[in-house]
């Protein structure tokens, strides 16, 4: 499946908006769509989600970006790299929620045994 480049690329521009409401309904529409992303797409769009979320500063779109990276990231093909930014976020800089979506990254990540790969201490 696919949801093709004009709507990969309209996601894109949602996710990077100046208007953090625009860049919410972006994250919201990653979710919406994640049965239907390519792997390319899902991968690309985690990358972007995982920077984003990292820099955001209104915790509801930062939330929202958390929640998308973990609907789509998939462990088969996507590793600690696609979503290192978010290892990177301060522990007590994230709400209880933001933090059960990167431990769950976290977990993920262990669960499929990538040898030398570096999470958060306290993501997982």
């Amino acid at each position: 499946m696919s949801i093709g480049g004009e709507h990969l690329g309209e996601l894109l521009r949602q996710l990077v908006a100046v208007e953090p409401q625009a860049r919410e309904v972006g994250a919201e529409t990653v979710c919406d769509w994640s049965g239907s992303l390519a792997q390319v797409e899902a991968r690309l769009l985690v990358r972007v989600l995982s920077a984003a979320a990292a820099i955001e500063g209104v915790s509801s779109v930062r939330e929202a970006m958390l929640h998308a990276a973990a609907e789509i990231f998939d462990a088969s093909f996507m590793d600690v790299h696609d979503v290192a930014p978010v290892f990177a976020i301060e522990e007590g800089t994230l709400d209880p929620s933001e933090q059960e979506y990167v431990q769950g990254l976290g977990e993920e990540l262990a669960a499929v045994s990538r040898a030398g790969l570096k999470v958060a201490p306290w993501a997982g």
